[in-house]
């Protein structure tokens, strides 16, 4: 899934590659978070959890 609040919310283990080099791999919310968003994508979004899935997801971003 390549849109992020979507991967977010049913993943629960995330991958994020850049370049075909693996960057991060874990937990959802030790993967998806804010660090990695700047770093691999450019967007500066902060970062919430939803109250019913408990998953992490951006409520609002801006490119970088």
């Amino acid at each position: 899934i390549h849109d992020l609040n979507m991967a977010a919310r049913f993943a629960d283990y995330m991958v994020c590659l850049s370049d075909g080099k693996l960057l991060y791999q874990g937990e959802t919310a030790d993967v998806f978070t804010h660090e990695m968003l700047v770093e691999v994508f450019q967007i500066d979004a902060e970062i919430t959890t939803d109250k019913r899935t408990g998953k992490p997801m951006m409520l609002s971003y801006d490119t970088m």
